[in-house]
């Protein structure tokens, strides 16, 4: 399990992991504090057994995931039937608030109705 270590200061430490002496730098954040996140259990319990931990070194909490939300199901499409395209264009005006300037080609159009979940067609 990944642990996230946080210091009010920028800090590296000097520790020792399985006989070996381990140099370990931690990133500096701004406003003067730094981090060090690890997943090695042999590490972890070094730098918990430092000296500074718990006065200057604290573990951060873990953030809670957050739960899958449901999706919903995609709106029903509606079918619309226009006489021509200057209908259709201040219907999507009118309903959804388009504005005009952005519905000038034929393909514009389209584009917005689909985005509207309206299939249209011109008669």
């Amino acid at each position: 399990m990944s642990k996230t270590y946080q210091a009010r200061t920028d800090i590296s430490i000097n520790v020792q992991v399985k006989g070996r002496h381990c140099h370990i730098r931690f990133v500096s954040m701004t406003l003067g504090s730094s981090f060090f996140t690890t997943d090695d259990a042999d590490v972890q319990q070094a730098i918990e057994s430092h000296p500074k931990f718990g006065r200057q070194i604290t573990i951060l909490p873990e953030a809670a995931p957050e739960p899958e939300q449901e999706t919903a199901p995609p709106p029903a499409e509606e079918k619309m039937s226009f006489y021509c395209l200057a209908d259709a264009k201040e219907y999507l005006a009118s309903r959804f608030g388009m504005s005009r300037t952005r519905l000038r080609t034929a393909e514009q159009i389209y584009e917005a109705a689909q985005k509207h979940h309206i299939i249209m067609t011109i008669e």
